[in-house]
């Protein structure tokens, strides 16, 4: 039995099915829409693509995402957010899906800044790369 890709006439979803060679043309129905498919030939083997993705249908305008790329197309589109992103679940929830916003941390930075100054002008020198002898 080999592994083969398949593509739905109707639906869009790709899925694999497993055929002997001599029924390779035997395409079964899609799995999500019971629609015809047909096989189709990616243009990467499944060993040389990373984080697998697996496809569906968006309960929000109904489109099949396919990639990661897809996936974010369709968030902008549609004014979606990932919890995973950045955004406050607790907001999202409420129904605030504003812009994140981005982490600031100019007061520590500022701090190490006065730090460094303070230790340089009282005869500090960096050791980067410098051994010392015992």
């Amino acid at each position: 039995m080999a592994k083969y890709d398949a593509q739905c006439n109707e639906c869009d979803v790709q899925f694999e099915f497993s055929s002997s060679i001599a029924q390779y043309k035997d395409v079964p129905p899609c799995p999500l829409c019971n629609g015809t498919a047909r096989r189709i030939i990616l243009a990467a083997p499944q060993g040389f693509v990373t984080g697998k993705f697996d496809p569906f249908k968006s309960p929000v305008d109904g489109s099949v995402i396919r990639t990661t790329n897809d996936l974010a197309e369709h968030n902008k589109r549609n004014g979606v957010v990932n919890i995973h992103d950045g955004y406050s679940e607790e907001k999202v929830l409420k129904g605030d899906f504003g812009a994140k916003k981005p982490e600031s941390n100019t007061k520590e930075v500022t701090k190490d800044i006065h730090e460094a100054i303070h230790d340089v002008t009282h005869g500090y020198k960096p050791t980067i790369g410098v051994q010392e002898d015992d």
